[in-house]
């Protein structure tokens, strides 16, 4: 799928690190977390999707390895604010449900 989307824009995926689970405010979570080609050089990708009853969330963080030495902190601090509850609905974010 990953490949498929990448080859869309004329990049590859040079390696795929893992999909593992973890908790988000105790409901579950995918990690996926792969590093693919890039303009400027290769881009380092972590996708967190979370499941919950409402509704799903995914963030998705990335930063070009060239510029690691800037970004992972900032990421870092993002991926330990990132915080769900079950009261935030798709609106909060932004967004507006789509009624059947």
């Amino acid at each position: 799928m990953f490949e498929k989307l990448l080859s869309a824009q004329n990049e590859k995926i040079v390696s795929f690190a893992d999909v593992r689970r973890i908790l988000v405010q105790n409901y579950p979570a995918l990690v996926t977390e792969y590093t693919r080609t890039g303009i400027k050089g290769p881009v380092k990708v972590q996708i967190i999707q979370v499941v919950m009853p409402e509704n799903d969330v995914s963030i998705t963080l990335s930063y070009r390895i060239s510029e690691g030495s800037l970004w992972v902190p900032i990421i870092e601090k993002i991926r330990s604010t990132f915080k769900v509850t079950s009261e935030q609905s798709v609106s909060d974010f932004g967004f507006h449900k789509l009624e059947n």
